[in-house]
């Protein structure tokens, strides 16, 4: 029941911010842009836009996007605002290889692999 919530607020947001959300090439969203979500949807409750956010930026596309230090991060309406900085980018490495199963020292860094 949760999972087909998440994928209609999922749905809701994309379909009024289309230039931030992706499923195919994600981009680094800005960092609290949580709350620019939540002013645009005053009826929706903070859990289920947590538990959306949650599942979004933990996919593996959007963990690699967030590896690469120096990329530009992205407000709802698609434009840049701020970078990925170093801890942010390692922490995406770390649990991209943690989503993996990869041994930290074995896989090659995710960061330095071309998109």
């Amino acid at each position: 029941m949760a999972w087909k919530r998440t994928r209609r607020v999922y749905a809701g947001v994309v379909a009024c911010f289309p230039a931030a959300f992706s499923l195919e090439s994600p981009k680094p969203l800005k960092t609290g842009i949580f709350y620019d979500i939540l002013d645009s949807f005053p009826d929706l409750h903070p859990r289920e836009l947590s538990f959306m956010m949650r599942w979004y930026t933990g996919r593996k596309a959007y963990l690699l996007a967030v590896s690469r230090r120096g990329q530009p991060r992205y407000d709802l309406a698609g434009q840049p605002c701020g970078a990925v900085g170093h801890k942010e980018s390692y922490h995406a490495r770390q649990r991209y290889r943690e989503r993996m199963g990869w041994r930290s020292d074995y896989w090659p860094d995710p960061g330095s692999v071309a998109a």
